[in-house]
Formats: C-alpha cells, sequence, structure tokens
C-alpha cells in the first residue's frame, strides 16, 4: 500500500505541474541538443573559420574512476559512453543526423544496419510548422530522463536502460502554435525478427509489426514549465502487442532546473524482459520452446517508474544535482510475480565547468540502487553503491 500511496502522489505532482506546458531539446531525439556558444576545437585552435551549419562532428565521452562501497572489488577507472556524432542544416528545409555507440555490437540486425548505429535520419522542413524526419532514429517519447544526453547520466532508471527505441521509421511534427508541438510517428517494433527477439517464446510473426507514437510537447508558465508527454502501441507479434504511457514535466526557475517523469507499461510479452529474468532465477517460469536454453518470456507483465530530477548552479561554474527513481514491477497472472519487485535509485553530484566555452565538466558522485523482492519469490535482496569522479565531455570538434 505504500508504494501506491507514493505512485499516486507523483501522478498528483505530474499534474499539477502540467496544468498551470515545448520541450527542452534534448540529445537523443530531434538533432541534437542545444550547442549555441560551444566552440570548436578547429575554431580555437584557429585551424579553420566556419561559414555554415551544414556540418558538425561531436564526440561524446564520460570516462570515470569508481570506489564501489560495501566491499565491491570491480572498480577502477570505467570508459562508460563513447558516441560519434555527425548533423548538419543544408538549408532552410533539409538536415541531417548521423550517430553510432562504440560500447554496442557491430553485427549486422534483420534492418540492415548493426546495433552500434543509433542514429540515421534526414529531416525535411515542409514549411514553418510541418516537418518530416525519415530514417532510424531514437522514438520520439515522453519523459526527459529517456532524451537526455547518455553520457549526461549516471544511472538510467532500469526503465530506460531496458528499453531498445532506437528504430526505423518516419515521424510527421506539426507545431499548432508558438510552443507547442505535436507528432505522430510509425515505425518496426525491433531491429531483428520476432523469432530472434523472443527466442523460443512460441510467437508467430505478423505481417506489420509496427510501433506507432503520439506526442505531444508545450510550454506553460511564461515558458519556465516543458512537457513532453507520448503513448506508444507496439505490435510484437500476432495477438500480440505492447503499450507504453510516458509523462514528463521539466521547471526550470532562476538557477533550478528540476524535472518529473512517470511511465507505465502494459507487456503482452516481457519486452524489458526484468521479469522474464527475475523469473528464471527464480525458477518460477521454464524455458518455452523446444530450445532449453532459451529464456521464459513472461506474459502480461507491468512496469511502473517515477523519476525525479534537480539541478542547481550555484554560480555558473559549479553546480549540485540530485535525482531519484522508484520502480514496480509486477505480472498479475502469476500469483508469486504479483507486485514483487520494487526498485529505487538514489544519486547525488557536485559538478564542475572549468571552461564555459566547451560542453565539458568534472562530476564527483555518489549513486545508489536498491532492489527488494517479496518473499514469495524467493530472491535475495541487492544493493549497489559508488562514488566516482567523471569527466564528461561533449567535444564539438568541428
Amino acid at each position: 500500500m505504500k508504494h501506491k500511496r507514493i505512485l499516486r502522489l507523483g501522478l498528483m505532482a505530474v499534474f499539477v505541474m502540467t496544468a498551470v506546458n515545448g520541450w527542452a531539446q534534448g540529445a537523443n531525439t530531434g538533432m541534437g541538443g542545444r550547442d549555441e556558444g560551444v566552440a570548436s576545437i578547429l575554431e580555437k585552435l584557429k585551424v579553420m573559420d566556419k561559414k555554415n551549419d551544414a556540418f558538425n562532428i561531436f564526440l561524446n565521452t564520460n570516462t570515470a574512476y569508481e570506489e564501489n562501497l560495501g566491499g565491491d572489488p570491480d572498480g577502477g577507472f570505467k570508459g562508460r559512453r563513447l558516441r560519434f556524432e555527425a548533423r548538419g542544416f543544408l538549408d532552410e528545409h533539409w538536415s541531417y543526423r548521423l550517430r553510432f555507440k562504440f560500447e554496442n555490437s557491430w553485427q549486422k540486425q534483420d534492418d540492415g544496419f548493426s546495433n552500434s548505429l543509433d542514429i540515421m535520419m534526414v529531416n525535411y522542413q515542409v514549411n514553418k510548422r510541418l516537418r518530416l524526419k525519415v530514417g532510424k532514429q531514437a522514438l520520439g517519447m515522453g519523459g526527459f530522463e529517456y532524451d537526455a544526453n547518455a553520457i549526461q547520466v549516471l544511472d538510467y532508471s532500469d526503465f530506460n536502460a531496458n528499453f531498445n527505441t532506437s528504430l526505423i521509421g518516419m515521424e510527421v511534427a506539426y507545431d499548432v502554435s508558438k510552443g507547442q508541438e505535436i507528432s505522430l510517428a510509425v515505425s518496426n517494433s525491433n531491429n531483428n525478427s520476432i523469432e530472434k527477439v523472443y527466442p523460443g517464446a512460441g510467437l508467430q510473426k505478423s505481417r506489420h509489426p509496427l510501433a506507432v507514437t503520439v506526442n505531444w510537447m508545450g510550454n506553460r508558465l511564461w515558458d519556465k514549465l516543458e512537457n513532453h508527454w507520448s503513448y506508444t502501441y507496439m505490435h510484437e507479434a500476432s495477438g500480440v502487442s505492447n503499450q507504453f504511457l510516458m509523462l514528463g514535466s521539466l521547471l526550470t526557475w532562476n538557477k533550478w532546473q528540476c524535472y518529473l517523469d512517470y511511465y507505465h507499461a502494459w507487456e503482452n510479452i516481457d519486452r524489458h524482459g526484468i521479469v522474464s529474468a527475475d523469473a528464471a532465477a527464480a525458477g518460477i517460469a521454464q524455458p518455452e520452446g523446444s530450445d532449453a536454453s532459451s529464456p521464459a518470456y513472461i506474459r502480461d507483465v507491468r512496469y511502473q517508474t517515477l523519476v525525479g530530477y534537480c539541478q542547481y548552479h550555484f554560480t555558473p561554474h559549479w553546480a549540485g544535482t540530485v535525482k531519484g527513481f522508484a520502480e514496480w514491477a509486477s505480472a498479475p497472472d502469476i500469483s508469486a510475480l504479483k507486485n514483487y519487485r520494487r526498485n529505487y535509485g538514489y544519486q547525488v553530484a557536485l559538478q564542475w565547468f572549468p571552461d564555459l566555452s566547451q560542453d565539458a565538466h568534472l562530476s564527483l558522485a555518489y549513486v545508489g540502487k536498491t532492489t527488494r523482492y517479496d518473499d514469495a519469490v524467493g530472491l535475495p535482496n541487492h544493493s549497489s553503491n559508488r562514488v566516482e569522479l567523471s569527466l564528461i565531455y561533449r567535444i564539438k570538434i568541428f
């Protein structure tokens, strides 16, 4: 009952904020973030002057030294993220974006691209209000943790950490009025065939395994409050579909920037895989199909997540952040897995921005996570805690 009260309070907070609503340009959807005032390396070295914005190159990097608490020896230096990105605006109509993730596999997928190709899209600005985006892209779904540049995220909620949304498709966006945008996206549901995504699950493939996402982004409260809401329907296989509601509100006020996200997933087949992995570890569900090594994919699961984040800039060079999330997982049709899992994350960081002409900072942070299970599942509760010093740098090369 306690987590239900927390959930109700979180939902009330979201709707109160949005009633008094755009969109903060993130780094996964759209064209990749705000880069005004950031000088490229070639410009700083005076190798050449930029004459236009048709070609830009970025390296997104996150390297950290971490010290795990509680006796876990797996510490030391970690290469967290390395992403190559090229983007540009060719004229008033055409723009493009390309991004590779070097921490992902380069193996070719059934959609024709390797999993390391994160974004490859072309945008066409039809007129001042209407835009068309085609190619492989992160689906424009709601929430601000979802759309954050991954190098800036110390730890994702489990919902976003286990959610693949980099898919091939197209999106149409329309500016209803100043600060108000609606969009409709249609894409593949997966990068691979259903047999590879859910091996041994016995699903019958569909002729049109597509995902449809409806988005609304809007400003309110003199542009201080930004909302990003979405609903997604994913047709996975014949008679099998998943649904996702993702709501996010961001408040920017003086030196404060805070957001609150709420995510809810109704999954006919466990796309996130968290419940299925727990069920297999607990021996509750047995593998399906003839291949005994295949995992058991649980049917009809539910995920809910609340994420809260605040950043305060003490001075232009110094900032502090706090972040927390609470998550619940359930398979209501299996008694041992009904509301069986609760996951909590908590983070505090001090950030130093040494050079304001560059998108770079040092971060000293504490990051913790606790996962608790009901006794009926038989899995041990576990926690992780670490202190890390990281250099986070979005290098604008050209």
